[in-house]
């Protein structure tokens, strides 16, 4: 049986990392961690994000054949990718803001992310806009994503003179038509998506290739959550 790749987010984030890595390699087993339990990551201490990430991979380890993590979350990569990389030995890949722009761009992540991601803050000409509770309403309304509209419409208004859009946490990928709408123009991506599936795919060998599959595993039940969850699998 070939070996899993886990992902770990708070939501729907994650499923755009897992779709990244798919583009480039369907052939793998990944099993996909939501902690909405503890949903959302943007607001908690490194103390409590340490604790609770290592508890639930301790926990998946025992069940699953797991021989790569993926953090599918900028907040968790910031807060926890070294701690956990001092506990374990399996390999861990981290997600971080792409900040490969010369021009002025605008940094949209969670409070967390905005405080405490070293680089973010190396580069003056990125302005960084920390949106609290984004990441809660981008899962709370997967069925219809223009509910968030209105949310972007009162963080983002002094900031329309931005053509380039980093995007700080992996829940944005799938609000990038809701952002062009609120600036009411064509906007340029700053990803991390295509550079962290890249990363996965040179850290797997053939013990990993095998039957495609996406499993997904939530922290506490939610069947509604779940079957929003299951649409944006590609």
């Amino acid at each position: 049986m070939n070996k899993k790749i886990l992902f770990i987010d708070s939501g729907v984030g994650a499923i755009s990392i897992v779709n990244a890595v798919r583009e480039l390699e369907p052939r793998i087993d990944c099993l996909v961690f939501i902690d909405n339990k503890n949903a959302p990551f943007g607001n908690k201490s490194n103390k409590f994000l340490n604790k609770v990430c290592l508890k639930n991979i301790k926990t998946l380890l025992l069940r699953y054949d797991i021989g790569l993590i993926v953090l599918a979350c900028n907040t968790l990569t910031v807060s926890s990718v070294h701690y956990l990389r001092d506990k374990l030995d399996i390999p861990i890949v981290g997600t971080e803001p792409n900040v490969k722009i010369n021009d002025d761009a605008l940094a949209l992540c969670t409070e967390y992310t905005a405080k405490f991601c070293p680089l973010l803050k190396k580069h003056s000409n990125i302005q960084i806009l920390p949106m609290p509770n984004l990441a809660t309403l981008i899962d709370a309304n997967l069925s219809d994503l223009n509910e968030v509209k209105p949310y972007l419409a009162k963080m983002l208004g002094p900031y329309k003179q931005y053509d380039n859009i980093i995007l700080g946490c992996t829940h944005y990928n799938f609000i990038k038509k809701q952002l062009s709408a609120v600036f009411k123009k064509d906007l340029i991506w700053i990803e991390n998506k295509y550079g962290v599936a890249k990363r996965v795919i040179q850290l797997i060998d053939d013990n990993f290739i095998g039957e495609p599959n996406v499993k997904l595993i939530l922290s506490k039940p939610d069947s509604d959550f779940e079957k929003n969850l299951i649409k944006f699998i590609q």
